[in-house]
């Protein structure tokens, strides 16, 4: 149950970050780490939301089918999702290094509820 619920709270975050990053895509950057104030860094961080928002759907759809294997699959393929973001922060010039701690707690939570589900099969 708990491997459900933090499906939910994954894709709603998901939601929102893409969201935002479409809305307000310099505020949305400042969140991810990075400073984007040029019109093709905001472009890529609106892409990157895109990228967020479809993954969302995605994970909604295979919640509400109860697709529990390949919601898992899914989840935790997202984890690297999350690393690569991580690494890319991290290698970044004038990044928030704290934003470090974020991207890292997310390939945890992403990994804990990928096992969450993985044990519900």
């Amino acid at each position: 149950m708990i491997g459900y619920t933090l499906s939910w709270i994954i894709a709603v975050m998901l939601v929102v970050v893409g969201c935002a990053a479409g809305l307000a895509p310099g505020l949305t950057a400042r969140g991810f780490g990075i400073t984007a104030t040029d019109p093709a860094a905001l472009a890529y961080v609106r892409a990157s939301g895109s990228r967020d928002l479809v993954l969302a759907l995605i994970l909604i759809m295979l919640l509400v089918h109860h697709a529990t294997v390949f919601l898992a699959l899914s989840i935790a393929l997202s984890a690297f999702i999350a690393a690569t973001d991580l690494v890319l922060v991290m290698r970044t010039p004038g990044a928030q290094r704290s934003s470090g701690l974020v991207h890292g707690s997310s390939v945890v939570v992403l990994l804990v509820t990928a096992a969450c589900l993985a044990s519900l099969r």
